[in-house]
């Protein structure tokens, strides 16, 4: 999943989620905002811009603090159309009893987040590597060390997981 936001940059959608409830997500992550310098837009102030303020502070994922960022691209995550079994099925196995927003899954996916938080973790998108030390950390080993032909070269094939959400197939010569 790339890190760009694609529901909470829709203030359309931040509306219909409502202030109240943004409100609660953004509370926990209180410190960190004020940490960062990020003056977000009030929803006491009634002028009808809220919602659009909100959706563009969103929008400027770079300045958001890193837990805040995390947070949100989990729960776009989990209201894309690719994770919506996987979103309903959390749901009913662990919240069968609130009922959520049938039109908004953004909306019912933050159910999720306040009630039942730890089922969010399924959506986290990886995190991608910082350097070469963490892509051989986190490279899988699909094919063992084998000498080709006597000479003593040895290669190994990796898969490391790639900017784009899928797995690359590195080819490494020892």
């Amino acid at each position: 999943m790339k890190n760009e936001m694609k529901y909470f940059t829709e203030s359309a959608i931040l509306k219909q989620i409502g202030p109240t409830r943004l409100a609660l997500l953004l509370r926990d992550f209180a410190e960190d905002i004020k940490a960062s310098q990020l003056i977000l837009p009030s929803p006491g102030v009634h002028n009808g811009d809220y919602f659009v303020q909100l959706a563009a502070a969103f929008g400027a994922t770079e300045r958001l603090p890193e837990r805040l960022r995390e947070a949100l691209l989990t729960l776009e995550n989990a209201a894309s159309p690719a994770n919506d079994k996987r979103a309903w099925s959390a749901i009913k196995r662990r919240i069968p009893c609130i009922s959520v927003s049938w039109d908004c899954a953004l909306d019912r996916v933050l159910d999720l987040w306040f009630l039942a938080r730890d089922e969010c973790a399924q959506f986290a998108p990886a995190a991608p590597p910082r350097n070469d030390s963490e892509i051989q950390a986190n490279a899988k080993e699909i094919q063992p060390r084998m000498d080709t032909d006597g000479h003593g070269w040895n290669a190994t094939t990796f898969e490391v997981p790639s900017s784009g959400g899928g797995w690359l197939q590195v080819f490494r010569t020892a």
